[in-house]
């Protein structure tokens, strides 16, 4: 039977509500029997047009058997067919023109055209014939709510309700009214809705919204142990209760004691792991996702999540067996070979990454993010064809995505080819993000090939001030070459090589342009390194912050592992340790006496700490030295040629390398302050390393 629309009013959301049809007492002619025998069979193969058809010559053979009338009109309405509806209402309406039923055809009719008014009209008049006529009753309520009148709307729906079996369905409408009108009678309405499906999550997450409104948690919290005691089959109502609690505390704590009850609850772990991710706490989330293999031994997601929390814990190589081994064992699972396949990226092994991504892409050639990646991994590996084959058959299924039809134009200017198409092609994604920086850098790079190079220049400078991005950089230092600005060259070639000299992930492709472009610049005109790379030094003013993990290795002590913050808001730098796991900050004396005679060393690194982010310690004098002066003693600063930064104080040495641009600090080349990732400390009774946590802001 056909499902009549019922606007909820709140959500902009629709709902559909069935309602009872009629059933005829007529003898069928064989004929008609069997085309009606026929329809019922589409309508059990969910065939509606074919049904539509059976039932309507059901109804020509026996002209007598007039309850088939509402069975086409619904059936046509739910099809959009509303001129077949309206034909066989009118013919309802002909046989019968004092049947409240057939006014109410004519009014669903009407409806779905949009006239409500009039069909308001019609079921008011076929109210007076027939007043607990359920049918009526609810396309009142249903065409009320369309004309935005909620009280009167509500009126009809309650009188339905009286009438009629309890639907969970309509008692969500009606709660969300109520809701609307700030009425806690939502909850009553609710928990009845409750009673008649308490497998339905709309209405639990409904009814718990309505508690926390209109009532209080200890009420809400006996609502659910009664809910549990009642329904122990439904497995959601103890996590739902959990989720409740006041705190990410308590509901950790009842979440543990779930999974302690059922060590294979996956639905109860998932949600204690979603709430650790929400902390960051990704050393716990791992311990326990471990402690309890026979709740995740058999879900992929399980796996995925193994690896997401190694990913934080820097553990690439582990993330990847996790998901090899992942991989064999859920042979069917899509997700888990697609983050591989970035794992195997970020290693830069991109044959491996590729050799997945084409299996996968086989089995998913609809998968446009992954079919994206694919046709990138194939551009890095120098497969061409491959890449341009993919780009075009995701061009063919997402014919305006900016970000296809950018790739595919810059990768025909790679291979100077279909250039002025591939103009087109990045016009139209730079019309669809006019500020995106890679679409100008690709209109730049064809407009250089075509020859329009004043203009390409133009549109490269802008784009390499603004994001000191590698392979931006690599096109304006050519075609600076180009235009026989060597100086100017030369310096966004350094950017270049700075930048993909920092980054983890490496480019083959990008390398390789970079070792082709070096030859092509005038040598005689190359600057030193340290002219370039001091520009990119925030200001110690800027709000500089930082979070660096270390293991200090004293001789014949053990290691120490400890974080540090480096954190700036008045114009002094400040430094806080303490040990990962605790909340509050400990100061460095209380760091050093587990190991007395590093207390100067942590002195003097700290010393250089302040002396890295504070600019003075970039400027180079002629010999490319020059010192500072700490509560610890001097500290010598050298740059190398390999962008590393070296200080030498009185009793450590420190490198610091591996660097990347903080987007929330200022230069003086603009946004992003260079953070270094890794920090060595070498001294007679002391060495370490120290890592920055994060570095994912790149």
């Amino acid at each position: 039977m056909r499902r009549i629309l019922f606007p909820l009013l709140m959500t902009g959301t629709i709902l559909l509500a069935g309602f009872p049809g009629q059933a005829g007492a007529e003898s069928f002619p064989k004929e008609s029997f069997e085309h009606y025998a026929k329809y019922l069979l589409h309508l059990k193969k969910d065939q509606p047009e074919k049904a539509l058809a059976e039932i309507i010559l059901a109804y020509q053979t026996n002209p007598k058997a007039q309850h088939l009338l509402s069975e086409i009109v619904e059936i046509a309405l739910d099809l959009r067919q509303i001129d077949v509806a309206r034909v066989y209402a009118n013919i309802a309406k002909e046989l019968n023109p004092k049947n409240p039923e057939a006014g109410y055809l004519q009014a669903q009719v009407l409806q779905a055209l949009g006239k409500y008014e009039e069909s308001l009209q019609i079921l008011l008049e076929a109210k007076k014939i027939n007043p607990e006529n359920p049918s009526i009753l609810m396309a009142l309520a249903s065409v009320y709510a369309q004309l935005d009148k909620r009280p009167e709307s509500l009126a009809y729906l309650n009188a339905y309700l009286k009438l009629s079996p309890r639907n969970p369905e309509l008692l969500k409408i009606k709660a969300q009214y109520e809701i609307q009108e700030g009425s806690a009678a939502s909850i009553t309405t609710l928990e009845e809705a409750f009673r008649e499906d308490p497998e339905d999550p709309e209405i639990i997450d409904t009814l718990i919204a309505a508690y926390h409104r209109f009532s209080t948690g200890e009420k809400l919290d006996n609502f659910f142990e009664r809910a549990i005691r009642e329904n122990p089959d439904v497995p959601d109502l103890p996590i739902k209760r959990c989720g409740v609690k006041e705190t990410p505390a308590l509901q950790q704590g009842c979440l543990e004691s779930l999974v302690q009850e059922d060590p294979a609850n996956t639905a109860a772990l998932g949600f204690w792991l979603d709430l650790l991710e929400k902390e960051e706490q990704w050393d716990e989330a791992l311990d326990i996702l471990r402690q309890y293999p026979e709740a995740t031994s058999h879900e992929p997601i399980f796996a995925l999540k193994e690896s997401f929390y190694l990913l934080h814990q820097d553990r690439l190589e582990s993330a990847i067996l996790v998901l090899e081994k992942a991989r064999e064992k859920y042979p069917g699972n899509d997700d888990i070979p697609y983050y591989l396949s970035l794992g195997y990226e970020d290693l830069n092994n991109h044959d491996k990454a590729k050799s997945v991504l084409s299996e996968l892409y086989k089995r998913r050639p609809d998968w446009r993010e992954m079919a994206y990646t694919y046709a990138l991994i194939c551009g890095e590996t120098q497969d061409y064809a491959c890449m341009e084959q993919v780009l075009e058959t995701l061009r063919r299924s997402h014919p305006d995505d900016p970000v296809i039809l950018n790739a595919l134009g810059f990768t025909w200017t790679e291979e100077n080819k279909n250039l002025e198409q591939a103009r087109q092609l990045v016009e139209r994604a730079l019309a669809a993000d006019p500020t995106n920086y890679s679409y100008q850098d690709s209109l730049a790079w064809v407009l250089f090939k075509l020859g329009h190079y004043q203009e390409a220049l133009d549109i490269l400078k802008n784009a390499a001030e603004q994001t000191q991005d590698a392979e931006i950089l690599l096109h304006l230092s050519e075609l600076e070459q180009h235009e026989g600005q060597a100086q100017q060259a030369w310096a966004s070639y350094l950017s270049a090589h700075f930048e993909l000299a920092r980054t983890r992930k490496q480019s083959a492709r990008l390398l390789s342009s970079l070792a082709h472009l070096e030859k092509l610049l005038d040598h005689k005109a190359k600057p030193k390194t340290l002219q370039v790379l001091e520009q990119r030094v925030a200001q110690p003013q800027d709000g500089l912050s930082g979070l660096f993990q270390c293991e200090w290795r004293p001789r014949g002590a053990p290691s120490v592992r400890m974080r540090f913050a480096v954190n700036n808001r008045s114009g002094e730098l400040k430094i806080s340790y303490w040990p990962p796991g605790m909340l509050m900050p400990i100061n460095k004396e209380q760091v050093a006496e587990s190991f007395a005679p590093s207390r100067p060393i942590i002195e003097e690194f700290e010393a250089a700490l302040k002396g890295f982010f504070m600019q003075h310690s970039w400027s180079q004098d002629k010999t490319n030295k020059s010192s500072t002066r700490s509560a610890a003693g001097a500290l010598q600063w050298k740059i190398k040629e390999n962008f590393s930064v070296k200080a030498a104080g009185s009793t450590i040495n420190m490198e610091f390398s591996d660097f990347y641009r903080d987007l929330n600090l200022q230069s003086s080349q603009g946004a992003g302050g260079l953070v270094p990732r890794f920090i060595e400390l070498k001294s007679a009774f002391l060495n370490g390393t120290c890592e920055a946590l994060d570095y994912a802001k790149e």
